[in-house]
This record gives structure tokens, C-alpha cells and sequence, in this order.
């Protein structure tokens, strides 16, 4: 496979306030694109809990810059749990796959 055809991000647009998922070289996050730049997306990403498929929201500002060719899946739609502290990613699997796919060829 193509690196160029792993990322999904190369001609399709996003937009701040949208969900990612975001390849780092130990596994995928979760994160929400606060500021698009030319090059790259600042985003600010959650932290990720002992319990598969769940994450917490920050606890403090965890503001990165993530290029766009680490960006797996965009346009992700977690469900809010607890009043927003707790979020579970119902497609966990696909994103682990993607992620499998992702990191065999760029790590």
C-alpha cells in the first residue's frame, strides 16, 4: 500500500471542532482540531483511560501540533458519556486496524 493512500487527510478537508484520530508512534488518540494551520492541525487530544474504547476529556490543556499525514479517521463521532468526562468510541476495532495498517509503514 501506497503511503500517500494510508492517510485520509491529503485532499479532504476538516474543520475546527472536528473529531480525529490521530496515528502517534505507540498507538491512535483521539483528537478535536482547535486551529487549522497551512501545513499541519493543532488540536487538542484527550487522555486515554485503562478501559478499552473509553477516554477521559482533558485535564489540562494538551494543545499539539499533528501533521496531517498521522491523521487516521476524521469526521469521528464519539458518544458523550457522564456528563462529557468520559467518552466511548464504539468503532475502537477499525481504529486499531487502521492504526496496525498505519504503523507497519510509517514506524
Amino acid at each position: 500500500m501506497e503511503e500517500a493512500k494510508l492517510s485520509v487527510t491529503d485532499s479532504v478537508n476538516m474543520h475546527p471542532g472536528e473529531y480525529i484520530i490521530v496515528a502517534y508512534l505507540d498507538r491512535w488518540y483521539p483528537g478535536c482540531i482547535e486551529n487549522i494551520k497551512e501545513e499541519d492541525k493543532q488540536l487538542n487530544s484527550c487522555l486515554h483511560a485503562e478501559r478499552l474504547a473509553y477516554l477521559c476529556g482533558r485535564q489540562r490543556d494538551d494543545i499539539q501540533d499533528v501533521l496531517r499525514e498521522f491523521v487516521i479517521e476524521k469526521g469521528v463521532v464519539p458518544e458523550c458519556l457522564s456528563s462529557g468526562r468520559l467518552w466511548n468510541f464504539t468503532n475502537y476495532n477499525k481504529y486499531q486496524e487502521l492504526y496496525n495498517t498505519y504503523s507497519q509503514s510509517f514506524f
